[in-house]
């Protein structure tokens, strides 16, 4: 074609894109074409020899090929694929495969959503890269994407930052996920999860893993509570008071709370990291360290004490250790028994 362009049938047209940039249709090579349209018809577009990949405009049925535009097109092979600036909506149909702009993709590998704010409609597992606006799902690697509904979420190998909107709603790495299900497996790396505003944290008993607004993450190193809650488990539980006033548990170390609760079992309290010590409240099995309120403590560890402005009786148990509140506290050094009318046994 000089000057000119190409016109398929009306019917369906199957046009090759070779490596060069040439186009195959009918047994015929034809080339210095602007554009090629379709011109109706159920008609295809096999790039798949072509290294660069193909282009979305922003019209439906059309994409580009370097400066080459094919119009008319209903589905398309290519290993690459790129977005617009506009708002792409990409809906995974199938493993290298999706939907977008009236156009079916297969045999993809990679898509680049461009700058717009671009959505993915996933089928199966959702895998975070560990860069902002990247993500893989059956079999595809995308980037520059802004949210992602459907499938399920998991972590990658790096360091993860997971933040709780609402049930079924997080943002990770600068992507915002809904209907992903009720578990996230943050996977290697060292993971952060922030909970939803005034959203309690659940304890499961299983290291690494705890539950907030019904999702339940798994393989996570620390977590946030946002004017929240720390909620233990049935049994037996043992939190660690780090000297920065964090919490340990279960391998997770959790900031951010106004009160632990132990919710059952004999749970213990280890403080001596915590120079300020422990104070009691004048209820049973309870103490608080700073603002920091621990309900539910049978036995504690620390080094000094504070009681309350009421009676408070101490019952001397052996060396360095005490039962007040009923909590057992042991490596006690100092008491300071408070201003009320306190006894020592």
């Amino acid at each position: 074609a000089v000057n000119a362009n190409l016109l398929g049938t009306s019917g369906t047209d199957a046009f090759v894109l070779q490596s060069d940039g040439d186009v195959e249709v009918y047994n015929l090579s034809i080339s210095g074409m602007s554009v090629v349209d379709g011109n109706g018809g159920d008609d295809s577009l096999d790039a798949s020899a072509y290294s660069d990949g193909l282009a979305l405009t922003g019209t439906d049925n059309q994409v580009t090929a370097g400066s080459l535009t094919f119009d008319g097109i209903v589905s398309a092979i290519t290993a690459a694929l790129t977005g617009t600036s506009g708002d792409d909506a990409f809906v995974i149909t199938g493993d290298n495969a999706l939907d977008v702009a009236d156009i079916s993709f297969s045999e993809l590998s990679s898509v680049d959503a461009g700058t717009g704010t671009d959505s993915v409609a996933a089928l199966g597992v959702v895998t975070l890269t560990g860069v902002d606006n990247e993500a893989s799902t059956s079999l595809i690697d995308f980037s520059g994407i802004n949210s992602v509904s459907g499938g399920s979420l998991e972590g990658s190998a790096n360091a993860d930052t997971f933040v709780v909107i609402s049930n079924s709603n997080v943002t990770a790495n600068n992507i915002s996920f809904t209907g992903f299900g009720s578990t996230i497996d943050a996977k290697g790396g060292t993971d952060s999860v922030t909970g939803a505003d005034g959203a309690d944290w659940t304890l499961t008993g299983t290291n690494k893993e705890a539950i907030n607004s019904g999702i339940t993450f798994s393989e996570v190193e620390s977590l946030t509570a946002v004017n929240a809650n720390l909620l233990g488990t049935s049994g037996t539980d043992a939190f660690v008071l780090q000297s920065d006033g964090d919490v340990e548990a279960y391998d997770l170390s959790i900031s951010g709370m106004s009160s632990v609760d132990g919710n059952g079992g004999d749970d213990s309290l280890d403080a001596s990291a915590y120079s300020d010590g422990l104070a009691l409240t004048g209820s049973n099995n309870q103490v608080t360290a700073g603002s920091l309120t621990f309900d539910g403590i049978v036995s504690a560890v620390t080094a000094a004490l504070t009681g309350t402005s009421g009676d408070d009786a101490f019952v001397i148990t052996g060396d360095n250790a005490l039962d007040v509140a009923d909590i057992s506290f042991s490596e006690l050094s100092s008491v300071d028994a408070g201003t009320g009318t306190d006894s020592v046994a």
